[in-house]
């Protein structure tokens, strides 16, 4: 056999071949814990839960009372008179008698007596005038009846109309007018008549209507109108010189007008009765009438 050459070139490395399976862990103790890795992202926050009991605390003190602007009440005032609900009214324009309604335990009275007459005058010659005064109302009269007890009637009278005078003569008196109520009479007197006028050469004045009687009874109120005086004034004899005296009107009734030769008549109830304004050569003038009286009664319980 023949000598060993050389050895040739180391060919080049051929290509790795696939690893081979991992081999059992060694024995060996474990190796130190890596550092702690960053933190991750935070997560979707979870549900809310369900709210928790209130809580029982103590009730605060209750604070001072404010002060109050309204003053003490005061004390009750009286009961008035009049309490009570209106039952009826009666009217008497006639005399008669007045019965209570029933339930009635107070009464407003009102009324009048009768008006006066206007007075007359006399026939006038050439060269004279007359002037003749109205007659006054009826006074009017106002009362209050409060017994305690039912309302007991009584009689009642209406005052009569004065007639006018005729002539020289002077008007009638107006009539009284009466009411009784539970024994107590009330009487509410009737006009005086007016003057007479009597023939005169001018100037010349009547006197006015005398007052008359008054009122009788527990009044709250009583009025009276005179009838005015006539008047011829200065040196004429025309009837634009010439005032008769008109009558008095009163709470109900209205006076009658002074005329020319004759009074005119009253109105209503308790007026007067006009006076006369007589020019020269006038005939016997006649004054005008008065009016009836009248009593309204307000019954209350």
């Amino acid at each position: 056999m023949g000598f060993t050459g050389p050895t040739g070139a180391t060919g080049s490395i051929g290509i790795t071949g696939p690893a081979g399976n991992t081999g059992p862990t060694g024995p060996g103790p474990a190796g130190p814990t890596g550092p702690t890795g960053p933190t991750g992202p935070t997560g979707q926050t979870g549900v809310t839960g369900p709210t928790g009991a209130t809580g029982v605390g103590s009730t605060g003190p209750t604070g001072p009372t404010g002060f109050s602007n309204t003053g003490p009440t005061g004390p009750t005032g009286p009961t008035g008179s009049f309490a009570g609900a209106l039952l009826n009214v009666q009217t008497f324009t006639g005399s008669g008698t007045y019965t209570p309604t029933a339930g009635a335990t107070k009464a407003i009275v009102r009324g009048c007596g009768g008006g006066g007459g206007g007075g007359g005058t006399s026939p006038t010659i050439a060269g004279q005038v007359a002037v003749s005064s109205g007659g006054n109302s009826g006074i009017s009269v106002e009362a209050f009846f409060n017994p305690g007890v039912p309302l007991v009637g009584g009689a009642v009278v209406v005052g009569a109309a004065g007639a006018g005078g005729v002539g020289g003569v002077v008007g009638t008196d107006g009539g009284n007018s009466t009411i009784t109520i539970n024994g107590t009479t009330l009487t509410a007197p009737g006009g005086a008549g007016g003057q007479a006028g009597p023939s005169i050469g001018p100037p010349t004045v009547t006197n006015p209507t005398g007052q008359g009687t008054f009122a009788s009874g527990p009044f709250l109120y009583e009025a009276l109108d005179s009838g005015l005086p006539g008047l011829a004034q200065g040196t004429g004899l025309t009837n634009t010189d010439l005032i008769g005296g008109a009558g008095g009107s009163g709470d109900y009734g209205i006076g009658g007008a002074a005329g020319q030769g004759g009074g005119f008549n009253a109105h209503g109830n308790g007026g007067g009765g006009g006076g006369i304004s007589a020019i020269p050569s006038s005939s016997a003038g006649t004054g005008g009438n008065g009016t009836i009286g009248i009593w309204i009664v307000e019954e209350y319980s």
